[in-house]
């Protein structure tokens, strides 16, 4: 079984089987799942549309664009800017950064691997699937590799990566083959 992810800055979309997975219960299903985490003062660990709510009441603790950094060094160009447009307190692990929140310090890979099984918790048996992650045509070696990281912290045992240019392409050849099809 293949499940295909787009990892996004944003929001965050599953399909299995060529069909998107619903994220939230049905009555009000949404077709992603935003890419957000939050650690409010309970403990608990929120993710996707309840986090994102939580973004004006509590933003050092409320992590999102996080995909940003993936791949990146604590000294990197591209820290500093998400440094300064951000409200996030980052920290050095490793010569990386990382989220400093009230429940501890998290990686980039560890924000996008609780998105990853947020978005994949209604589908059964993930951990036995292939995964198949889109990823920007941009994204050198390290974050290919922080992606990997991610999806395998997720608890996935296989994973494949596509350029999102690739994947846009392949989707476009499906459903142009499906409309021949039916023609």
């Amino acid at each position: 079984r293949i499940i295909g992810i787009d990892l996004g800055t944003t929001n965050t979309v599953v399909a299995s089987d060529g069909t998107v997975v619903p994220q939230g219960p049905e009555s009000d299903a949404q077709r992603g799942l935003p890419s957000v985490v939050a650690f409010p003062p309970s403990g608990a660990t929120v993710v996707g549309t309840t986090a994102k709510k939580r973004r004006a009441i509590d933003p050092k603790n409320t992590i999102s664009s996080a995909k940003r950094l993936m791949g990146q060094g604590y000294r990197a160009y591209a820290t500093a800017r998400f440094r300064e447009q951000y409200p996030f307190e980052l920290v050095e692990q490793n010569g990386q950064p990382a989220f400093k929140t009230r429940s501890g310090a998290f990686s980039p890979e560890q924000i996008a691997a609780k998105v990853i099984g947020k978005a994949t918790q209604p589908l059964p048996n993930v951990a036995e699937a292939r995964l198949v992650i889109t990823v920007p045509a941009a994204f050198d070696e390290a974050a290919r590799r922080a992606t990997m990281e991610a999806a395998s912290l997720s608890g996935a045992r296989t994973v494949t990566l596509v350029s999102e240019p690739i994947a846009t392409a392949m989707a476009y050849m499906v459903t142009q083959a499906g409309c021949a099809r039916r023609a």
